[in-house]
């Protein structure tokens, strides 16, 4: 009789969290991890290499293990590119895994020219149905980074961009 009971309350809990979803906040559903390799060129062909996605163990701050430190800032006239987060300025930025939406701020600035050539490759799948844009602050131009592989920022020497992942809604 104990085992029976034991048996519908497993079953009844199963089907609640099933039908209706867990009682998370739902930022949490997704738990595919998933990274992208980025390259920044300016117009005397400076290559940056960042890296960006989420990972198992990864936070939205900086993580030791994770992560990666940008070198100290270079002089005047030498271009840099970095994601910019609450703690320090990264090369490499991972965040919590599973998270439905995740910002990154890449922040550059110029050492010559007005143009920066960016250049993105998808390593590991998005998690879920997720959606990649990539976007400046005031969304004056939207591309889809699962679509596209580059985009090039003209008219200004320093700046903010953004990339926003999303889990597309059913």
């Amino acid at each position: 009789m104990r085992i029976t009971k034991l048996i519908s309350y497993v079953l009844i809990c199963f089907f609640l969290v099933g039908c209706f979803g867990s009682s998370n906040s739902g930022d949490e559903l997704y738990q595919n991890s998933f990274s992208v390799s980025l390259e920044t060129e300016d117009v005397d062909k400076n290559v940056i290499k960042l890296e960006f996605g989420q990972k198992e163990g990864a936070t939205k701050g900086y993580d030791k293990s994770i992560d990666k430190d940008t070198p100290p800032s270079p002089p005047e006239g030498v271009t840099h590119t970095y994601f910019a987060t609450i703690d320090k300025n990264l090369l490499h930025d991972y965040r919590k895994l599973g998270v439905q939406i995740s910002d990154w701020e890449l922040k550059y600035e110029l050492g010559v020219g007005e143009s920066l050539f960016l250049s993105w490759r998808i390593l590991d799948q998005l998690g879920g149905e997720g959606e990649l844009v990539l976007t400046d602050i005031e969304s004056a131009f939207e591309v889809d980074m699962t679509e596209k592989s580059e985009y090039t920022v003209s008219g200004q020497s320093s700046g903010s961009l953004l990339i926003k992942y999303r889990v597309k809604e059913n």
